[in-house]
């Protein structure tokens, strides 16, 4: 592990702090940068020395004279990587290090803590990096960096110094290690203003030592290592079952996980309803490095869908309901979920229009399912049928909507008597013999892996597989997935055929799955920190799923895909 030294909380040794007077006439010192000791009575500056050979420290800058270092710092072609503004004799100064890099910068100063919130909000949004926050105890500085390179999801937490040490540990398990932080005194409590950024299987934690109620001195380190890659590493592998040639297969997948920096992927192939081999790829987490194996759950994000229509279908084949059932409205199965002003768009969907995409309401592009977040489900839902209601007939065209199949895991259980997942693991999972099959939490299951994400979206806190539990929430092995679709191709003429019949909006959809030219059936799940593919052509069926998302929804889906249909193709 490296230590980084990213801010001094208190005084260390006399060698790291300059007083302004050694710095004389210049203002400027190269290959350092320097930062406000806030707890000296005269100016004076602690100093960490900088890798980087263009490096340069202005200090003493005063408010009117930071547009022109600005300036000057543009026109070079460098970078602001922070500026920290102190007090002396009444009168504000500012310390502006700068570097090497590439992008542009952009300053904020003298914000608000309120003001601060705002600005993190909208550049979270924009994707726009948080490079560096400073606090004098009032007011905050920030500088944002907008890069070509994608930015990894950032939170900056401002709390208690006790609240932001006690919180290392649970933040470094969900995939954050702190990247800066800075303490100050406010007014009379030390506090701590950090950035906890993601890591890609980075190693890091706070340490604290040697503080000293008395005269402050001690420091705060942090300790981080450069993050995972798979250059110059084995990709583990696990296999169950299967006497094949594999090397092929072995080498396109571990291809395709150094290519993309995939901790792990598993993939099950069945045929005939009977497992010919399932073999996993890779860690399961990658700070542990413990090895995936074909007994741990993945998210399956979307190809949640299939398995909610299945259990719709055994509803239907039962007689409790229809198809052509109204969901909403005083007639409608949700009727109690919404009794408000609807308009006749929404009292004419139903059932079939929620599975099909039909709906005219509600595009997965909108993004309403992250939103509200302060709402429990059932307020979430009335606030979807009270403020976003359709505004085009049902059946007249395709919009994804993962709001839709959230409504029919609603149906499922105003109609079943019992909550979405019970009704699951009864009518489904256990007649298949499938244990272990759950809705996601933000704490893994047991079994489960950790997930991972190059976009600027975090596995555990941007969305909540609870609230998008029939649209995107299960967890499986690569195997159950394998076995869900074995038996959904079975019964494909049988209790399953009104399924795989192609919409009316879309050729290529039906109702919950895909349907392709070649007679296969398959449905592609992409959630931030895992990807996954159901696909069944013939008498086999795979299940194939990952904990990565790259930069963009289904980053890894087609390739599944195409993986899979070569299977398809050898194994027929």
């Amino acid at each position: 592990l490296m230590l980084l030294l990213i801010l001094l909380i208190f005084s260390v040794s006399s060698q790291e702090i300059f007083d302004l007077s050694f710095f004389g006439s210049s203002r400027l010192i190269r290959g350092h940068h320097l930062f406000p000791n806030y707890f000296s009575p005269s100016s004076s500056f602690f100093s960490l020395p900088s890798k980087d050979e263009y490096a340069i420290s202005y200090i003493h800058t005063h408010i009117g004279q930071i547009n022109d270092v600005i300036s000057d710092v543009s026109m070079d072609n460098m970078l602001i990587k922070s500026i920290c503004s102190y007090s002396q004799e009444g009168e504000t100064y500012y310390v502006v290090n700068t570097g090497s890099g590439e992008g542009r910068h952009e300053i904020a100063l003298n914000l608000t803590m309120k003001e601060l919130q705002e600005s993190m909000k909208t550049h979270t949004e924009s994707q726009v990096e948080v490079s560096h926050i400073c606090s004098n105890g009032r007011t905050f500085d920030v500088v944002w960096h907008h890069a070509k390179n994608f930015v990894q999801h950032f939170i900056v937490e401002e709390s208690p110094l006790k609240e932001v040490m006690n919180s290392s540990e649970s933040m470094a398990r969900e995939g954050y290690y702190p990247s800066t932080i800075q303490s100050f005194i406010a007014p009379s409590t030390p506090r701590a203003l950090v950035i906890w950024r993601k890591g890609f299987g980075v190693k890091g934690r706070l340490y604290l030592s040697s503080i000293s109620p008395v005269n402050r001195e001690g420091h705060i380190s942090v300790w981080r290592d450069d993050g995972f890659s798979w250059r110059n590493r084995t990709i583990p592998r696990s296999i169950r079952l299967g006497s094949f040639d594999l090397s092929a297969l072995d080498w396109e997948v571990e291809s395709e996980i150094r290519r993309q920096e995939v901790p792990s992927i598993s993939i099950s192939v069945q045929y005939s309803n009977q497992t010919l081999f399932e073999r996993s790829y890779g860690y399961a987490d990658l700070v542990k490095e413990i090895e995936a194996t074909t007994s741990h759950r993945y998210r399956i994000a979307s190809v949640s869908k299939t398995i909610t229509a299945m259990l719709v279908t055994h509803l239907v084949n039962a007689g409790k309901i229809s198809y052509g059932d109204r969901v909403f409205g005083p007639n409608g199965i949700l009727s109690s979920l919404y009794r408000g002003p609807m308009n006749i768009y929404l009292r004419s969907i139903t059932v079939q229009n929620l599975l099909e995409h039909s709906s005219g309401a509600w595009s997965h592009f909108m993004k309403l399912e992250f939103t509200k977040r302060e709402l429990t489900n059932s307020q979430f839902l009335y606030w979807i049928l009270a403020s976003n209601q359709p505004t085009i007939p049902p059946g007249r065209v395709h919009i994804y909507s993962n709001i839709g199949y959230i409504f029919l895991g609603r149906v499922i259980e105003a109609v079943s008597g019992m909550t979405y997942e019970t009704f699951a693991r009864q009518s489904l999972f256990r007649p298949l013999n499938i244990e272990g099959a759950a809705i996601a939490d933000r704490v893994p299951l047991s079994d489960e892996v950790n997930y991972y994400s190059h976009d600027n979206a975090s596995p555990y806190l941007s969305w909540s597989p609870r609230r998008l539990d029939a649209a995107a929430g299960w967890t499986l092995k690569a195997g159950d997935i394998a076995r869900v679709m074995s038996e959904l191709n079975t019964h494909r003429n049988g209790k399953y055929r009104l399924m795989v019949v192609r919409g009316w909006t879309r050729w290529n959809y039906g109702r919950g799955v895909q349907i392709g030219n070649d007679g296969s059936i398959y449905h592609m799940g992409s959630m931030a920190g895992s990807e996954s593919l159901a696909y069944s052509k013939g008498r086999l069926s795979i299940g194939l799923v990952a904990n990565l998302r790259g930069t963009r929804e289904n980053w890894l889906t087609p390739w599944m895909e195409s993986v899979a249909r070569r299977l398809s193709t050898r194994f027929q």
